[in-house]
């Protein structure tokens, strides 16, 4: 399938190998038209240039254009539950202006703000996918938690009588795939009015949201979406 080789560098004094796999086929919940998908510039930073396959499509997209945060926040239904949010700097915005504002209220906040509107949107095929190893993570967190979860106040009795009982990695590996795929064929329709051009071709940010909580399940950026 999907995960290969996600263990290495094992060691002999291992009791319990731990996998948790999460793969994301980030679906249109409109079928987009092939012939629209074409090659366009990216512009990955202020001297580098690539062609990168952008997909377009045209129609009501909830989006918001945030002054504050110098930022604009596109809404992106995937299913009737869950939904992405692209989060495209300004020009002249880098990553990292926006990637210290990204706390869990700021992104509920524009989720309760967007608007909806006519855009001609295009957005480049991706893919990605990574290994995090769960008890860095934790660790980096609270180290109090870690060590009842994971480390020396952890107990695993019952998976084994094994003393002590030590776990060496929890590995959490996530694919994400964009296409033009989706879950319904599009219609037909005429759209009045003349739509905002909006073009993701510089480095952006994205944000898989599950909608009933509001629980974010991803959140990544794309900084070169040929990689």
């Amino acid at each position: 399938g999907k995960v290969k080789s996600i263990f290495t560098d094992l060691s002999t004094s291992s009791n319990l190998l731990f996998l948790s796999s999460s793969n994301f086929q980030g679906n249109w919940n409109t079928v987009l038209q092939p012939e629209k998908t074409s090659q366009q510039e990216f512009y990955v930073d202020e001297t580098t240039t690539l062609m990168a396959t952008l997909m377009t499509h045209t129609g009501p997209y909830y989006y918001l254009n945030d002054k504050v945060r110098r930022c604009t926040v596109v809404k992106l239904s995937l299913s009737k539950r869950s939904y992405m949010l692209l989060v495209l700097p300004h020009e002249g915005t880098g990553l990292r202006e926006i990637e210290s504002k990204l706390r869990t209220d700021v992104i509920s906040s524009w989720n309760e703000n967007l608007q909806e509107g006519l855009l001609e949107l295009s957005i480049p095929k991706f893919s990605l996918s990574a290994v995090n190893n769960l008890r860095d993570l934790l660790i980096n967190m609270d180290p109090e938690i870690e060590a009842k979860l994971l480390g020396a106040q952890a107990e695993f009795s019952q998976l084994s009588n094994t003393k002590p009982f030590t776990v060496d990695k929890a590995l959490n590996k996530v694919m994400f795939v964009m296409s033009e795929e989706g879950n319904k064929t599009q219609a037909k329709t005429q759209e009045g009015g003349i739509p905002l051009k909006l073009s993701i071709n510089r480095p952006f940010f994205f944000s898989i949201v599950e909608g009933d909580s509001g629980a974010i399940l991803m959140l990544g950026k794309v900084t070169n979406p040929t990689l």
